[in-house]
């Protein structure tokens, strides 16, 4: 590439166009009767033209050789342009956005959900602290953890991705896979000591009949919990009131069948909480006493509590997979 110099030789002042030419070469002529005039026309940065004099004279074009740094800074600058915008295609940037949106928004959803299963609000853990199978509560905890979680590093991610920096998306990845491993851990935990409590109602019967009127501190807090849930739901024992009966229990060690064959709370009530008929109930007249089972609701509890923290959490552990996937596809175009 050439750069033109055109020189006008004034015939009156100039000694000589060698002298002139030598001066172009250095710096700019800048005797008398010299001016340097630039074309208005806008260049190539390496291609550029002037011209010297006040007359019109002569003229003498010169091909010289552009500065090395010139061509150096130049191409760099255009290689620099040109890598910068391969990096990261809009559609991957999009669905990285979107992706960790999606995210964040399903974060927040499963702390409060997983807020509301540690709150107990059907009352339960007592009958899975006594059996050593309350960690459905501890998936929950590990859950509200992870949900914050999601949000957080959701939102960095969102943030990575608009600003294209190497070093944030790797950020990005390596926390969101913590993040992946301990809502993983608390999905298996969840489901897997729920299906032990549900599965079979004998472990919820033998806890019933074993604590239910035993005077110890977990006897008493059982006690006042199968009160509670008999009354509420209108049910008797774990299938129904004959497992007061056919069972052997800390209820019938301090209450003789005769006197009365199962819970005082196993029989129907007015509005003032007064037993319709106390005799019909201690003979077991249907329209006396509960019939049904408790088993029922101490399962959909459990399942309640299990279903917002292992499958709601599943699910969000599905959508998390694939974002990743592309993030690290993301992170190696960077």
């Amino acid at each position: 590439m050439w750069m033109d110099l055109k020189i006008v030789l004034l015939s009156e002042e100039s000694k000589s166009w060698m002298s002139c030419l030598t001066q172009l070469w250095e710096g700019p002529c800048l005797r008398e009767g010299h001016q340097v005039v630039h074309s208005s026309s806008q260049l190539h940065p390496l291609h550029l033209r002037g011209s010297l004099g006040t007359g019109g004279h002569g003229c003498v074009t010169l091909p010289v050789w552009p500065d090395m740094s010139t061509i150096w800074n130049f191409s760099r600058t255009m290689a620099s342009a040109a890598e910068e915008a391969q990096k990261g295609s809009p559609v991957v940037v999009g669905l990285l956005v979107v992706g960790n949106i999606v995210i964040l928004l399903s974060g927040l959803a499963l702390f409060a959900e997983t807020v509301w299963v540690t709150a107990d609000q059907y009352c339960v853990y007592p009958l899975m602290g006594v059996s050593g199978k309350d960690d459905v509560f501890a998936g929950a905890w590990i859950a509200i953890f992870c949900g914050f979680s999601f949000f957080v590093v959701a939102s960095f991610g969102v943030g990575a991705a608009l600003c294209h920096r190497r070093s944030m998306m790797l950020t990005y990845l390596v926390l969101m896979l913590i993040v992946y491993i301990f809502e993983c851990a608390s999905c298996i935990t969840a489901y897997t000591h729920r299906d032990y409590m549900v599965s079979n109602p004998s472990l919820i019967t033998k806890q019933m009949l074993t604590f239910y009127s035993a005077d110890t501190d977990q006897g008493r807090e059982l006690t006042r919990l199968w009160d509670r849930i008999m009354t509420e739901q209108e049910c008797c024992g774990t299938s129904g009131p004959m497992d007061w009966v056919n069972f052997t229990s800390a209820f019938r060690a301090a209450t003789p069948e005769v006197a009365f064959p199962w819970p005082p709370l196993c029989c129907r009530r007015t509005g003032n909480f007064i037993p319709l008929s106390e005799e019909g109930c201690r003979l077991g007249h249907i329209d006396y006493l509960f019939t049904k089972g408790c088993f029922e609701h101490i399962s959909h509890a459990i399942d309640s509590y299990t279903w917002g923290i292992s499958w709601f959490g599943f699910a969000i552990l599905m959508w998390t997979l694939p974002v990743m996937l592309i993030a690290m596809y993301f992170y190696t175009t960077l």
